[in-house]
């Protein structure tokens, strides 16, 4: 079950998460404030501090816990770090997939493409073509990254949504900054738990 998050909700985001949970769904998932040109998502406003969303967000993880019911953006860390396989494509729209979208325009990513940009019409499509929307893409991971390639947790980190990116820095390859702050309070939330002996999935343990 998917809960967007916004300034609409984050005051009361753990109330949220807790009705959600009361539901017994198999996994929730707690999308990370949208970047969007024309959408006003809080960030910028009275509750922009940072660390006030990641306590949000944290409270919420360990609801979760309690429920033993995963959020799946933690799950993917966890993944990470248990598999010992880095995570070094953003997004799947780094070369894993084709979007299709009206009127037959494809292109590497459902938002741009339903945005108009990065996409062409599907006749035209040619996998290799040097100035195909696709291209730019390709060199899209975070070695490519100043950002992600200085990281500590840069390998289990997971993804994050390259159109934010681009709406909120004009970059492909950057990541946004509120959204690393999440990240790194989840690799502490990780490693808090596996000192004190916690387990560190969801599973109900005993």
């Amino acid at each position: 079950m998917l809960i967007t998050v916004g300034e609409h909700n984050i005051r009361r985001l753990p109330e949220v998460v807790s009705f959600v949970l009361s539901l017994r769904p198999h996994a929730i998932a707690l999308n990370f404030p949208r970047e969007l040109p024309e959408v006003d998502s809080g960030l910028d406003g009275e509750t922009s501090d940072a660390s006030f969303w990641v306590e949000q967000y944290e409270r919420c993880l360990e609801l979760c816990f309690e429920q033993h019911i995963p959020e799946l953006y933690f799950a993917d860390m966890l993944f990470a770090y248990l598999s010992g396989e880095p995570v070094l494509s953003p997004c799947a729209a780094c070369g894993s997939q084709i979007s299709v979208g009206p009127g037959a325009q494809v292109g590497p990513c459902q938002a741009f493409v339903a945005a108009g940009m990065f996409s062409e019409p599907a006749e035209q499509h040619q996998e290799k073509r040097p100035d195909s929307p696709f291209a730019p893409w390709q060199e899209v991971s975070k070695a490519t990254s100043r950002k992600c390639s200085s990281c500590p947790i840069s390998p289990i980190c997971g993804s994050d949504c390259s159109f934010d990116r681009y709406n909120r820095t004009g970059s492909l390859l950057e990541p946004l900054p509120f959204h690393c702050d999440l990240r790194l309070r989840m690799a502490d939330h990780l490693v808090t738990r596996l000192v004190a002996g916690q387990p560190a999935g969801f599973a109900a343990t005993g």
